[in-house]
């Protein structure tokens, strides 16, 4: 359990999904005159967004989510895993999803801007255990969780706001040098991006959008990128696209090192450690599909 109950979640999330958290009583008669009314009633975070939660949900409902998410971070290691097991099985979560992703999303975002790894990782956590349900679809919502899951992919962290890291770093993996943090959280970016393209590919421009994105951060000279960025933007389209992607990579690693003269390191490790972490990382690319130098 990475989070003890002293921890005040409400410091880790954004400010749009706070109201999602305080309970509001719904009478059927009001709901029309509510949602008419609704941009009046909500501080101005959450009006700056029409639209993102579409549907009233019964007291019942409010309890169930504001039980889940808070014991997904604040609850004893036996109340998580409950939640856990919720996410990954209930039936009854459909009606919840725009809430559960919007809580996400937002949150990731928050982190990111905070620098809290760990916030981030359970985050994704969540969502892969919302990816393992069956009852629930999210084709009519992946605009609010995939721009999510590319930035955690790409995105720099700034040093600058780093705190309290190094016993964050440990309290997942002692062997650092094994995978750091960030590493870490890229690594189930990458997992949950290939998840949605493989289950949404149909939706149109889908694809194009995540792979476009992901080759200009390896082939823009102009942009920064580091160690973990470069692998998991590789391996990321490797799983999207064998054959299609096979040949950029080699082409990437055959570059006489300008390529690799390119990246920066994340904070969590120094400059020889990230090399040998991130060649160690694409030897074992090579080695699961059988690629060749």
């Amino acid at each position: 359990m990475y989070f003890s109950r002293n921890n005040q979640i409400h410091d880790h999330l954004h400010s749009l999904t706070k109201n999602n958290l305080t309970m509001k009583p719904i009478h059927p008669r009001n709901i029309f005159m509510r949602r008419s009314n609704l941009n009046n009633n909500l501080p101005l975070s959450v009006q700056s967004f029409p639209g993102s939660l579409p549907h009233e949900l019964s007291m019942e409902q409010q309890l169930y989510f504001k039980t889940l998410t808070e014991s997904c971070f604040n609850g004893t290691n036996e109340e998580c895993i409950d939640a856990f097991e919720c996410l990954a099985s209930d039936a009854a979560l459909q009606p919840l999803l725009p809430r559960l992703l919007l809580f996400i999303s937002k949150g990731i975002e928050k982190n990111i801007y905070l620098n809290d790894l760990m916030y981030i990782l359970q985050y994704l956590s969540i969502l892969k255990m919302l990816t393992t349900n069956t009852f629930i679809s999210f084709d009519k919502y992946l605009h609010k969780i995939i721009p999510s899951l590319l930035t955690c992919l790409v995105c720099l962290f700034d040093t600058a706001k780093i705190h309290a890291i190094p016993s964050a770093i440990e309290t997942i993996n002692p062997n650092k040098l094994s995978l750091s943090t960030i590493w870490l959280l890229r690594e189930q970016a990458s997992d949950l991006l290939v998840f949605f393209q493989n289950h949404f590919s149909t939706i149109s421009c889908l694809t194009q959008r995540i792979t476009s994105i992901l080759k200009s951060k390896l082939i823009n000279c102009d942009i920064v990128v580091t160690y973990s960025i470069m692998y998991s933007a590789l391996r990321t389209l490797l799983l999207i696209d064998r054959q299609e992607y096979s040949s950029l990579l080699l082409n990437i690693l055959r570059a006489n090192g300008e390529q690799m003269k390119r990246c920066e390191s994340d904070f969590d490790l120094d400059v020889t450690e990230q090399q040998t972490l991130f060649d160690r990382k694409i030897a074992e690319l090579l080695q699961k599909y059988d690629l060749q130098l």
